[in-house]
């Protein structure tokens, strides 16, 4: 597993006491795609190409995915889904 090539976004620590570093998507698309946020949009890679390049650096970095609309997105959530997979990190999207 390596060490991330972005920052974490926040540290969630259960009840249990187990700690998760929680990732943000969009820091994780520049980590993978250097200038995205730069990039014209008819320049950007399709969603189901970019959804892949993250969902490759997340199994390289040992972390679960995580993605939720607004109304049902939660820090909390993700870190269990993580925690369940025997994981401490995991990419968050708030698909709103």
């Amino acid at each position: 597993m390596k060490t991330p090539t972005c920052p974490a976004y926040r540290t969630i620590t259960l009840v249990t006491g187990e700690t998760v570093e929680t990732y943000n998507i969009c820091d994780v698309l520049i980590a993978v795609y250097p200038g995205y946020w730069e990039m014209a949009w008819n320049d950007r890679p399709s969603y189901e190409a970019s959804r892949a390049k993250v969902a490759a650096w997340a199994a390289e970095h040992g972390a679960a995915m995580y993605a939720a609309d607004r109304e049902d997105f939660s820090l909390y959530d993700a870190a269990h889904l993580a925690v369940g997979q025997g994981l401490r990190r995991v990419v968050v999207e708030d698909l709103s």
